[in-house]
């Protein structure tokens, strides 16, 4: 029987974005709130310095509910990669789902298959860059992030930053860990091979 094919590294890294990259707030969106978990950008930077490409994938229920536009987050997401690009940190895309079942903006209000768990968002990032999903790893603090990874066949970490700490215990991820850096660390130093995820909980 042959082996599976060894990789040097993953294809591409999903990220969420509150609670992993940035502070976590309540339907965060004005730029003055903008505040990144430590560690964060440095890690980012040791995923650009691999050659590994970031994906940031979020959810953003306050659009659909009224709580801000989907211009202002537009707003927050560019002063958020500017801030990136000033300590040399890039990401190769960002994917957002407006939407929510219990919206009140009618445009928005909606079931979808882009809200995490749904995969919409991480299909389209996979056709968008060639990527393949068994390939890449996902990176999230809610197990409605864990779950989208899975369905799609990645490798997935739950970091106890944001949300994550009150989703530990009941996910299904491989690995659990305290925030980003932690995670970058693991999967730079593990082994990968194509098609091969791991069953373990760091």
């Amino acid at each position: 029987m042959t082996s599976p094919a060894l990789r040097r590294a993953p294809a591409a890294v999903f990220l969420d974005r509150d609670g992993v990259i940035v502070q976590e707030g309540d339907h965060l969106h004005r730029i003055a709130d903008l505040a990144f978990i430590a560690g964060s950008l440095a890690a980012m930077r040791r995923l650009n310095e691999a050659g590994i490409p970031i994906c940031i994938v979020t959810n953003q229920a306050g659009i659909a509910k009224g709580l801000y536009t989907e211009e202002q987050y537009f707003a927050f997401s560019d002063a958020m990669v500017e801030a990136m690009r000033r300590q040399q940190v890039s990401v190769a895309d960002i994917r957002h789902c407006p939407h929510h079942p219990e919206g009140v903006v009618p445009r928005y209000t909606r079931d979808c298959d882009c809200r995490k768990p749904g995969t919409a968002l991480i299909e389209s990032a996979l056709t968008a860059h060639g990527w393949r999903a068994r390939d890449c790893v996902l990176i999230g603090d809610k197990n409605s992030d864990i779950e989208a990874g899975l369905k799609m066949g990645m490798r997935t970490y739950l970091v106890e930053t944001g949300h994550g700490w009150e989703h530990r215990d009941q996910t299904q991820a491989q690995h659990v860990v305290c925030d980003l850096a932690v995670a970058v660390s693991h999967l730079l130093s593990s082994p990968w091979k194509i098609g091969d995820v791991p069953s373990e909980t760091t």
